[in-house]
């Protein structure tokens, strides 16, 4: 039988999710971010993961089982999510960190270009948050499939 922790687990675990990317629009309009492709890979997955979510608790009481699978796509779609952030990061601190900081002792208005980067990882740290918050929701619904079966 669900109770009411697992409602309100599952229930703050989504708003998590519809936090974190209310705040990353807020902070993309805010720093004045574009999309790139990183961010619109990182984001495909969240939005994906997030109907997972959605498709488990469609499912969770009269298919659990079903749901279970739809919990274990939500969690390995995070997993992808780290992968990509990991390579956002990455591109970032090579393509942009190194060249400013060099700039910075060349030339100072350069240094904007290190406040870019600054930006885009924290929109890309805002989309990883809410992809694991996907998963902190796909384990309430394995909680309630236990619970079930």
């Amino acid at each position: 039988m669900t109770t009411s922790w697992d409602i309100y687990a599952l229930s703050r675990a989504i708003d998590d999710i519809l936090d974190y990317a209310d705040s990353t629009v807020e902070e993309m309009e805010l720093f004045g971010i574009r999309g790139n492709d990183y961010l619109k890979q990182i984001l495909a997955l969240v939005l994906e993961g997030a109907q997972e979510i959605h498709l488990a608790m469609v499912r969770l009481k009269d298919h659990p089982t079903v749901a279970s699978e739809h919990a274990s796509r939500a969690r390995s779609l995070e997993n992808r999510v780290e992968k990509v952030y990991r390579h956002a990061v990455a591109a970032v601190v090579e393509k942009v960190y190194r060249h400013a900081v060099a700039a910075v002792f060349a030339n100072a208005q350069d240094t904007s270009r290190l406040v870019d980067g600054l930006k885009h990882r924290e929109v890309y740290r805002h989309l990883s948050n809410a992809a694991d918050r996907c998963v902190e929701a796909a384990d309430v619904v394995e909680r309630v499939v236990v619970k079930f079966t």
